[in-house]
């Protein structure tokens, strides 16, 4: 689904590469820190996975629209860090303290997962903002700006369906 968004493979899959290193950085920080798994554990890199991939995609999205200012790959990347890093913060920080929030329970299993969730949430923001932009910066800015989207099949297709809707506007 990434790639048929971004049409481009290598740019695709920088989302994924980050939340890949997120995911072994926080099952490394779990083991690490001596934590007991549970039945509910299974699903924290499921969790990460979801979160990592949406800040991961939210970065790439804003970089490729900043790339096409002025083709520089430094300048369009710290346009997008300085307008995506306290957006994603945010979503992600409040993410993990709702998971903290499960600290409250009364049962064992499902503190360990809101305090398990809320740790990999973290690591899975901090990874993604390191690795995404490092997994672009390899990428050259030509390959990123493409001109041809105006002539694609889907900008095609959503053309057509922006001036249907607005020729059919008053027929309910």
């Amino acid at each position: 689904t990434i790639i048929f968004i971004f049409g481009q493979f290598w740019i695709s899959i920088a989302p994924m590469v980050g939340v890949l290193v997120a995911i072994s950085w926080s099952i490394g920080c779990l083991v690490a820190g001596n934590v007991t798994f549970n039945v509910l554990s299974v699903l924290v890199p499921t969790i990460t996975l979801i979160i990592g991939v949406a800040d991961g995609i939210h970065l790439v999205s804003r970089y490729k629209e900043e790339i096409v200012k002025d083709n520089n790959i430094e300048l369009a990347m710290g346009r997008t860090l300085q307008q995506m890093v306290v957006a994603c913060f945010l979503t992600t920080f409040t993410t993990g303290a709702g998971f903290l929030s499960l600290l409250v329970a009364k049962t064992t299993v499902i503190q360990d997962f809101g305090l398990h969730s809320a740790i990999a949430v973290m690591i899975a923001f901090c990874s993604v903002i390191i690795v995404v932009p490092l997994w672009l910066s390899y990428i050259p800015a030509k390959r990123i700006t493409t001109d041809s989207t105006v002539n694609s099949w889907e900008h095609k297709l959503f053309e057509w369906l922006n001036i249907f809707v607005h020729r059919n506007a008053g027929r309910t």
